[in-house]
């Protein structure tokens, strides 16, 4: 289940024309602590992002007037940093890839599912409010360089394996399943094994070694993985 974070203090703007639609995600967002605010055409929404604070932009593609992959445009050629959840009911791959080309963090195809929509909302709030240089015992983590060191040796880190470095370190200590490492490191893919995450969690180990005896990446049996809990409560 996903852990609610209580209330941001700037709210997740929805831009999403299906009025019944925004109602249902707007009643599962809001349970998990956001706030909300919804936008029902293209043109009203792009004018609120970029005159606003947000937290989070979840954009439909399809809109009246200006369409999503325009306002996500407009918002990072804008210089806004904010995270954007893409959603959509065309389930080709090529809309996919052309959102993550538009500068969106994630993709989510229609019919909604709403659990995996409140992961995928947790996961980029969480790692976005992070520092931009995060220090764990021996870890040295500088989130905007995508710079990892370890005893003050740099750790060269594929991109998925920093994706799921980051977070594990995001989720302080708390377990992550194989599933809700998918949906954070595969970007919501549904389709990626999760055995491709026992390969990525290998290949991490490997990489940065152990800590205190044990590896920095735990195994809970049964369950998924976390981070090693000895680094917890070193934040500087």
């Amino acid at each position: 289940m996903t852990k609610k974070t209580g209330n941001l203090h700037n709210p997740v703007l929805l831009i999403e024309d299906d009025k019944n639609l925004s109602f249902f995600i707007k009643k599962h967002l809001e349970s998990l602590g956001h706030k909300l605010r919804i936008s029902f055409s293209g043109d009203e929404g792009l004018k609120l992002a970029l005159t606003n604070r947000y937290s989070l932009f979840i954009v439909d593609i399809g809109l009246p007037g200006i369409s999503g992959f325009s306002i996500v445009n407009k918002i990072r050629s804008n210089g806004f940093k904010t995270p954007i959840i893409i959603i959509t009911s065309d389930i080709t791959s090529s809309k996919e890839k052309e959102s993550y080309e538009r500068g969106a963090n994630l993709f989510h195809r229609k019919p909604i599912d709403f659990e995996l929509l409140g992961a995928q909302a947790e996961s980029l709030l969480s790692i976005h409010k992070m520092d931009p240089v995060i220090i764990l015992g021996d870890l040295y983590i500088d989130t905007k360089k995508r710079f990892v060191s370890k005893n003050n040796k740099e750790i060269k880190l594929s991109y998925k394996e920093f994706e799921l470095l980051l977070s594990l370190v995001a989720a302080q200590g708390d377990i992550l399943t194989r599933n809700d490492l998918i949906n954070q490191t595969f970007r919501g893919v549904r389709e990626v094994e999760e055995g491709s995450i026992d390969t990525l969690v290998s290949r991490v180990r490997k990489k940065l070694g152990k800590y205190k005896d044990e590896h920095v990446v735990e195994t809970v049996h049964g369950v998924g993985f976390r981070l090693n809990l000895a680094y917890i409560g070193y934040r500087d």
